[in-house]
């Protein structure tokens, strides 16, 4: 379980996120809605240790944060991390080098569940399957817990590849 107690966080004077407190159990799907400029992104990001906050504790699994705590989340920004000289393939030598979560089998399977060709460069992608690289990347590591900043492309993509193999499975 992520929980999120009494976190807040200052930049300068300026108030950004005050006395913010949840739970997001294993498993179960936690959203956190609100306008642009309330601070869901910059919550997400103290979680996976990106932004320093400025008050308050979160736990995983009843633990405080330790960089150990990391190897148990993955988190998918709304932005593709990788350099747009960079291929498919290398994003995928990337991660597998750098995370020991890495999911070799999953990432082949995300490969062609996307119709993606490892060959591509970042920069070159469509923004339709830059979301899908970027779910690639994150999907494939084996994880407790998923964090996605803006899911809704992503999901957009995810949703509509589901459909069109349902609807044209019959024809």
């Amino acid at each position: 379980m992520i929980e999120v107690k009494g976190v807040s966080k200052k930049y300068g004077r300026k108030k950004v996120l005050h006395d913010v407190s949840f739970t997001a159990l294993p498993g179960e799907i936690t959203c956190l809605i609100g306008i642009n400029g309330v601070g869901k992104t910059t919550i997400l990001k103290i979680i996976t240790n990106l932004t320093p906050k400025s008050g308050g504790t979160i736990t995983i699994d009843g633990e405080p944060l330790k960089p150990k705590s990391y190897e148990l989340i993955t988190f998918i920004p709304d932005a593709i991390p990788m350099p747009p000289s960079m291929t498919i393939n290398d994003a995928i030598i990337f991660m597998r080098d750098f995370y020991r979560s890495w999911n070799d089998k999953r990432a082949e399977e995300l490969l062609l569940f996307f119709k993606l060709d490892r060959t591509t460069k970042i920069g070159d992608l469509s923004k339709g399957n830059t979301a899908k690289v970027n779910l690639l990347l994150g999907l494939s590591l084996d994880v407790r817990y998923i964090l996605m900043d803006e899911p809704s492309l992503a999901l957009i993509y995810l949703v509509e590849s589901k459909l069109r193999i349902y609807f044209l499975a019959d024809f």
